[in-house]
C-alpha cells in the first residue's frame, strides 16, 4: 500500500522515474511532483536530476514509503524506437538504457 517500485537499473543516485508502480498510499507522493517542482513547493530541491527529485520527494512524504526495486523481469521496460531498414520498419533498443540481460533473446537488436 505504501510501495514504491521501480527498475533497478537507470536509478541515478535517486528513484528511476520511467516506470513505477505505486501503492495507493504511495500515490499522493508522487503523483504530484510536478506541481511540486514548478510551485517550488518542494522543501530540498537541492537536487541533480529527475532520479533524486523523485527520491527526495519520496523520503519527505508524510506517509513514510517502501521503496523496492525490480528486475528487468518484473518490469520489462526499456527505451526503444522505429527504424527504417531495407526489410521495412522495425524496433531497435537503446543500449544506453537497456538492463534486460541478452536483447537478443526478446527478439530485439540494439539501435546502430
Amino acid at each position: 500500500d505504501r510501495t514504491v517500485m521501480s527498475k533497478r537499473c537507470g536509478h541515478n543516485r535517486g528513484i528511476n522515474d520511467r516506470v513505477v508502480i505505486l501503492g495507493r498510499r504511495a500515490a499522493p507522493a508522487l503523483f504530484t511532483l510536478y506541481s511540486a517542482y514548478m510551485g517550488g513547493g518542494f522543501p530540498d530541491n537541492r537536487t541533480s536530476n529527475s532520479e533524486e527529485f523523485v527520491m527526495a520527494a519520496a523520503n519527505h512524504s508524510k506517509t513514510p514509503l517502501v521503496l523496492k526495486t525490480a528486475s528487468f523481469e518484473v518490469i520489462p521496460e526499456s527505451n526503444g524506437m522505429w527504424v527504417d531498414t531495407a526489410n521495412g520498419r522495425s524496433m531497435c533498443m537503446v543500449e544506453l538504457y537497456w538492463c534486460g540481460g541478452n536483447v537478443s533473446e526478446y527478439g530485439l537488436r540494439f539501435c546502430k
